[in-house]
């Protein structure tokens, strides 16, 4: 049985070409859940070129161009929309709390550089409900 207070982590990896975008679906979450801690590795001479932001959605779609459906979670709390960086990795803590159901947390990378570059990145969530 999983329980209430059980921490996931959801890991996500993927490549943004040059001057494009890219946005990474990970399999649906079927239970209410609270976002917890987002961490972002931003490789050498990345130089704040790769927009990172993270949406709620309901549906699995991973636009070509453009971001996704959904709330961007940065946005909901601050002035500040999206996350950049260069040769760290960036960690926030950052509480949201969805009681829906069947939700996507779906990351979505800009790169605004002539260079591609590697996107990882990891979003620890909290279970909010039993499930057996």
């Amino acid at each position: 049985m999983e329980t209430k207070g059980q921490l996931q982590t959801i890991l996500y990896s993927g490549t943004c070409a040059a001057l494009s975008e890219l946005t990474l679906v990970p399999p649906m979450i079927r239970f209410s859940f609270r976002t917890k801690r987002f961490r972002i590795k931003y490789a050498l001479n990345t130089n704040g070129t790769l927009r990172i932001k993270f949406f709620l959605s309901l549906d699995p779609e991973a636009p070509s161009s453009g971001e996704p459906t959904g709330t961007n979670l940065f946005a909901e709390r601050g002035q500040i929309t999206y996350i950049v960086g260069d040769d760290e990795w960036i960690e926030l803590e950052h509480e949201i709390t969805t009681l829906t159901l069947n939700n996507w947390l779906k990351l979505h990378a800009e790169n605004l550089d002539s260079f591609a570059h590697t996107v990882l990145a990891q979003v620890t969530i909290e279970r909010l409900e039993d499930v057996i």
